[in-house]
């Protein structure tokens, strides 16, 4: 391709000096002085020579002075056509940022990604500068960045040989003097019962920074631990502590430059006392499987939320912006042989809530009991009764049986024989046999 250019350049050139003499040398030949009027045959012969000639040099020079504006015009339409043929590259901006945020001092790399394998240059250019930065890798490093890198439009082109592709689509780099604003939220609530504890805490994407707490553009405290998380505790709230709290935060960059972030969104903590509500509960007769629990409030507002707890501090039902004091909450299926429920509620105060105190117990059996425990307890007890009371007859017949004493025989035995009655006096240590 380069040499083709380059003929193609030569011919350009040498057509145009070309023109240039013949241009010279038709100046030089009158072109407004009218011939005198032939004399002689061989006279009026000649100056047509001479003019023939004249038209001659005339109609090359514009052959030529064409085939140069075409010449040119097809070197151009070449070069055009061949920045045509190659694909636009894609630039890349590679920080040390998750979100692309980068900060006076830091170091950004540009990396312009192409398919082609031929390129031998490649540029960076800004919309602001006037001239672009050249070199033969596609990756542009930017050490220790200042507000003077900001630019809207930041392209790039790759060339092979003496053609170069189109820009890239540009990319937008924006080199901030202040970090972004630190989160800062409330733990539990922003709204909580007098003497109730409450966390602030202000928290920052970026490692090593140092955060600063005010309240009422106060300085409250101060965290030099370097970490990501700042806690501030209050132990018992009170109307004192209530307030609106900011926090901000500062890193020193690698060049020991200090550099602070813009402050947080205000965090408005008050203290609201909102009485705990009763709790009662009931058996749903229309649906014997199923119980009512009831959860009252004391005072009226216009929009409240009920919530039902249990033991696990589980929430298992709501009830959501109801103008009422009083709802019921449905159990369709008890799962327990007893289970205690609790229920609280809550207002809104501007854009927060506040939450009441939670109420007491209310324990609640099933509608399914479970009594094999107490059946076999029963059952065992009954055989243990029985087992004693069978033991107990056996040892009383027993002895009943060695109480009881044999007849001895008496001193005179009786036989009768027939209808003689016969009496023999009976000696120890005699036997009789009949």
């Amino acid at each position: 391709m380069a040499s083709f250019s380059f003929l193609l350049l030569a011919f350009f050139v040498i057509i145009w000096c070309r023109c240039g003499i013949l241009a010279k040398k038709i100046k030089k030949t009158p072109k407004n002085v009218t011939p005198p009027p032939p004399q002689t045959k061989s006279e009026t012969s000649g100056n047509h020579c001479i003019e023939n000639k004249f038209y001659r040099e005339y109609i090359l020079y514009t052959v030529l002075k064409c085939n140069v504006f075409f010449s040119g015009l097809f070197f151009f339409m070449t070069l055009q056509a061949r920045g045509d043929q190659l694909s636009k590259p894609a630039l890349l901006v590679l920080t040390k940022d998750s979100d692309d945020v980068v900060m006076v001092g830091d170091t950004v790399n540009f990396m312009c990604q192409t398919a082609h394998s031929g390129a031998s240059r490649f540029l960076l250019e800004c919309q602001h500068q006037n001239l672009p930065v050249e070199q033969s890798e596609s990756n542009f490093t930017i050490v220790g960045v200042t507000s003077n890198n900001t630019c809207k439009y930041y392209t790039c082109q790759y060339c092979v040989q003496s053609v170069c592709s189109e820009p890239s689509d540009p990319v937008i780099l924006y080199v901030r003097e202040t970090f972004p604003p630190p989160k800062i939220f409330a733990i539990p609530w922003k709204v909580v019962q007098p003497g109730d504890p409450i966390t602030i805490a202000c928290s920052s994407p970026y490692d090593d920074v140092s955060f600063s707490l005010y309240k009422n553009n106060q300085l409250v405290a101060e965290d030099g631990n370097n970490a990501r998380m700042f806690y501030y505790n209050i132990t018992q709230m009170n109307e004192q502590d209530g307030g609106q709290y900011i926090c901000t935060f500062t890193k020193t960059m690698a060049n020991k430059l200090q550099l602070q972030s813009e402050p947080s969104d205000p965090l408005l903590i008050r203290a609201k006392d909102l009485p705990k509500p009763t709790i009662s509960g009931e058996t749903n007769y229309s649906d014997n499987e199923g119980l009512l629990i009831h959860c009252t409030a004391p005072t009226q507002y216009r929009r409240m939320w009920f919530r039902l707890i249990s033991d696990k501090n589980d929430t298992e039902q709501e009830i959501n912006d109801v103008p009422t004091k009083n709802v019921t909450f449905v159990i369709s299926y008890p799962e327990y042989l007893q289970k205690k429920y609790y229920c609280d509620y809550r207002i809104r105060i501007g854009n927060d809530f506040a939450y009441s105190k939670v109420s007491n117990a209310a324990i609640i059996g099933s509608a399914h009991n479970d009594h094999t425990t107490e059946n076999i307890i029963r059952l065992l007890l009954a055989a243990f009764i029985l087992l004693a009371t069978a033991a107990i007859t056996c040892i009383h017949f027993k002895s009943l049986h060695r109480s009881v004493l044999l007849d001895r025989p008496s001193d005179n035995v009786t036989f009768t024989m027939e209808s003689e009655a016969i009496t023999v006096e009976q000696k120890p240590g005699n036997q009789y046999i009949d």
